[in-house]
């Protein structure tokens, strides 16, 4: 940890930073994703009131692609968390705060390449980012070869703490199954709270994180209730396969408008939601 010289306790310290940084949720003004330092001043000229050498930070997430809307937004969160984390000095013991964004394009391949780019090239000191689960797991092997800390975040794939984690990597969100486990929790104890007198409850995403075993389970309980005639249920689902089970009715929301509405077999035949969702493969899924 000790690149350019500069100390094991300052870079630790910057990791504390940075994983800060990681945890905002919003941000004024900007970086562009094309490679190039910022200190995040608003107008891209250094501030703060470092004199010793910089620490750079590099950053690989989803700028462009599938999950751009989730990069950008974590993109801002950092900029304003990493002003807060520093009083608005961008510096640390002394040291200006240089931070390097690159853009993945949602493709873990890219985010390999832009990943070795900052460690080669940039010689950096500390590693953010990862919005997809996919980019993140395919760079972890990275930050064990080089050394350097790794702070992953929003990327809520189990593997990436789990399977694939090595003693660089800190994460700053949940990960699926701690998601899984809360909506859980919130149905039971919502369940609980109605004693049998409500007829209507919402399920968001809650087989996220969870095993086959564990998720087959969940759905026969939900399907026990749903034939009960007691409960009306609401599912929130990206899970195709579970949607078309479960459902008599599906709304398809796409960039938060709705698509289509109808019968499951009325919403896999729409071709909006083909073209939106299906990538031409609606013969193979229905």
């Amino acid at each position: 940890m000790g690149k350019n010289s500069r100390s094991t306790k300052n870079m630790w310290r910057m990791a504390a930073l940075t994983a800060l940084a990681g945890c905002g949720s919003q941000a004024t003004g900007g970086t562009s994703g094309n490679g190039s330092p910022s200190n995040m001043g608003a107008n891209g000229s250094a501030s703060g009131s470092g004199t010793g050498s910089p620490i750079t930070v590099g950053v690989v997430t989803s700028l462009s692609g599938a999950l751009a809307e989730y990069g950008k937004e974590w993109q801002r969160g950092f900029e304003i968390g990493l002003q807060y984390a520093t009083q608005g000095t961008d510096a640390v013991d002394g040291h200006k705060i240089q931070v390097i964004w690159k853009d993945d394009g949602t493709d873990p391949n890219r985010a390999v390449t832009a990943a070795k780019t900052l460690f080669q090239n940039d010689h950096i000191n500390i590693l953010a980012g990862g919005v997809n689960s996919a980019s993140a797991i395919a760079i972890e092997p990275l930050a064990k070869r080089y050394q350097t800390v790794y702070v992953v975040g929003p990327a809520v794939a189990d593997s990436i703490t789990g399977e694939y984690y090595n003693k660089y990597i800190f994460k700053v969100s949940p990960n699926s199954f701690m998601e899984a486990m809360a909506a859980a929790i919130a149905i039971v104890d919502g369940l609980n709270k109605t004693n049998g007198n409500s007829n209507g409850n919402t399920l968001s995403q809650a087989l996220s994180g969870m095993s086959l075993g564990e998720a087959t389970e969940v759905l026969d309980l939900v399907t026990q209730l749903k034939n009960s005639g007691q409960y009306g249920m609401i599912l929130v689902e990206h899970k195709l396969e579970v949607v078309l089970k479960m459902s008599h009715r599906v709304m398809v929301l796409h960039q938060g408008r709705q698509l289509a509405v109808g019968s499951p077999d009325e919403v896999m035949a729409n071709p909006a939601v083909e073209k939106a969702y299906l990538g031409g493969y609606h013969g193979k899924l229905a």
